[in-house]
């Protein structure tokens, strides 16, 4: 944690800041500091940067100015700030356009007597900011920045919950508190105060004519970069297919270097052999250069550390499971382990594919749509022809999706969606009407995307949803709590980049979803 302030008034009350350092007579910076050509720099998280055609800057362990010599920082404890220090002193305000990863940075410039607060692309660490007459303070914690202001929650929060609509990333859970939005720099000075997105999350035209072999290089770039650290780096492995594939790419990794097996950290359910994936996991550990840990799961409430996640963020949030992720870096901690690499986000990455089977669907193309239903109707747990039957009723009234849903009736199959609950009496009607919320759940799934390009479009959106950097704030504030940091190598732009511009026929197949990490 790191939290620091700045203010023209050098006799203003600061005290609430927990260690930090006189930089000057009036600047407060936090002790987890590195200052390097006249930029001071406190940081959260590991940034790294990355070369290729696209990026003018690499260097991942050994790590160089683009004109400068190389220079070996691993062997320094302070190395991330030292990243940042001199990365700033070279590229400027530029520096978040090369720099990949999931970091937050505090940077004062000296020189242009100006604080730089920046977040990665994704929202994966956080940055908050309080503005004061004449001063900032800034944290990477929203609750030490509100300088013990209590959090406000209020009924369109709880109904947003509720409904499993999102805060906002920008929106701070104490009033008096901003935070710097994903891929967001914050520029402050005595006089000024201006922001600006760096990056953009947009559609490409990708000419790859092998989609597997070039996310297979991505894939393993992205676990690779994420292992490059001097701290020990263990990996999750629930016997999924997310965690299973980024256990074997780090083991693999691990083997050719020459060093240790990778060690991996698994729950079991002795007592619950329906949920028990013990089987995938000792095929894992038995193919890879990996060594397994496994814990037995033994009763627990889904629920349990909810209440513990929204006091420590401060704000009312989608926490389930949460113990169990806590559990594993908990044991990873205790074996000497400080880096954890994690399985979320290959379901939103790579996606199932259904967004193609809609697509198609849309445009009534049913000859394509019938080969892929067994594929869906699996992941979903479902029946084929009740598959079919969802995707006909968002269907146009064409001539062949009004035969298909006659022969539907005959067959006594409705769609799923009129099973589903009704969200518009789900809630009090009284909250409804003190909140907004309702038309906000409506306006996001009315959304209609083009017909000629829905698939990559819906995708994108999925992508772009407050969703994530929520997903990566709960995960790094679980780490936190148990002195490890969470790594997601899924959660990578270059990935991100190409996965959503691909078309949605490379994301499905007719023997299965996720085709595109199954193929590579």
């Amino acid at each position: 944690m790191f939290v620091g302030a700045i203010s023209k008034d050098p006799f203003r009350n600061l005290s609430f800041l927990d260690s930090v350092v006189r930089v000057d007579a009036h600047q407060l910076m936090p002790k987890r500091v590195f200052e390097d050509h006249g930029a001071i720099v406190a940081t959260d998280g590991s940034a790294f940067v990355h070369h290729d055609a696209e990026r003018k800057l690499v260097i991942v362990g050994e790590w160089r100015l683009a004109h400068g010599p190389t220079i070996n920082l691993n062997s320094d404890p302070r190395h991330e700030l030292r990243k940042i220090a001199f990365a700033y002193s070279s590229f400027g305000l530029d520096l978040c356009s090369v720099l990949e990863g999931e970091f937050s940075f505090a940077v004062w410039d000296g020189l242009r007597r100006e604080l730089v607060l920046a977040r990665d692309q994704l929202g994966a660490r956080q940055m908050y900011f309080r503005e004061e007459k004449h001063a900032i303070v800034f944290s990477n914690l929203a609750r030490t920045a509100s300088r013990g202001e209590k959090a406000k929650v209020t009924k369109a929060d709880v109904a947003s919950f509720l409904l499993g609509i999102p805060p906002s990333s920008k929106a701070s859970p104490f009033p008096a508190v901003q935070s710097v939005r994903e891929a967001h720099i914050v520029r402050w000075s005595y006089d000024e105060f201006r922001h600006h997105r760096y990056w953009n999350l947009e559609l490409r035209i990708d000419s790859t004519k092998d989609a597997p072999a070039k996310f297979r290089s991505l894939f393993k770039d992205a676990v690779r970069r994420r292992m490059n650290a001097q701290r020990p780096c263990a990996a999750m492995l629930s016997g999924g297919l997310d965690s299973s594939s980024i256990a074997m790419v780090a083991g693999a990794i691990r083997e050719t270097s020459g060093g240790a097996r990778l060690a991996t950290f698994s729950h079991v359910y002795p007592d619950h052999p329906d949920l028990d994936e013990s089987h995938y996991i000792d095929a894992v550990l038995r193919d890879g250069y990996i060594e397994g840990n496994k814990i037995p799961f033994i009763g627990g409430d889904p629920l349990e550390g909810m209440a513990e996640a929204q006091v420590g963020l401060g704000r009312i949030c989608e926490a389930v499971r949460l113990e169990k992720v806590r559990q594993i870096c908990r044991l990873a901690k205790s074996n000497g382990y400080d880096v954890v690499l994690d399985g979320n986000g290959g379901d939103e990455v790579v996606s199932y594919g259904l967004e193609h089977l809609v697509a198609l669907a849309r445009a009534s193309n049913w000859l394509k749509v019938i080969p892929l239903l067994k594929a869906q109707a699996e992941m979903a747990g479902s029946s084929r022809l009740a598959v079919l039957a969802g995707l006909v009723s968002i269907a146009p009234s064409t001539f062949s999706s009004r035969q298909l849903r006659r022969s539907l009736t005959l067959f006594r199959y409705q769609s799923n969606s009129q099973k589903r609950l009704d969200f518009e009496n789900f809630l009090a009607p009284q909250l409804l009407a003190e909140t907004n919320v309702l038309e906000e759940w409506k306006k996001a799934r009315s959304w209609k995307g083009s017909e000629d390009d829905f698939a990559r479009e819906f995708h994108l959106r999925a992508m772009q949803s407050d969703a994530v950097p929520q997903t990566l704030e709960v995960l790094s504030w679980a780490g936190r709590q148990e002195g490890v940091e969470l790594r997601c190598p899924f959660y990578d732009i270059r990935r991100i980049e190409f996965c959503v511009s691909l078309p949605g026929s490379d994301k499905i197949a007719p023997d299965a979803t996720r085709a595109l990490l199954r193929r590579a």
